[in-house]
């Protein structure tokens, strides 16, 4: 009866740590893909990207008439 109970628990604990080890594996998969997109970054043209796309220019509109 041990027998079986301590196989069930070695069974049961060999699944449970090939689960975790799945988990993370697709863990530091998804941070190599992060850590590989900020390796593109480039704070300065983005910033520039940024403004030259979304800046509202450089003059400064008439006030709302109430």
């Amino acid at each position: 009866m041990e027998e079986q109970r301590m196989e069930f628990m070695k069974d049961n604990m060999w699944a449970f740590a090939n689960a975790v080890s799945t988990v993370c594996v697709s863990d530091d998969e998804s941070c190599e893909k992060i850590r590989l997109a900020l390796e593109q970054m480039e704070p300065e043209k983005d910033m520039e990207n940024f403004v030259r796309d979304y800046g509202t220019g450089n003059q400064i509109p008439d006030p709302p008439a109430f």
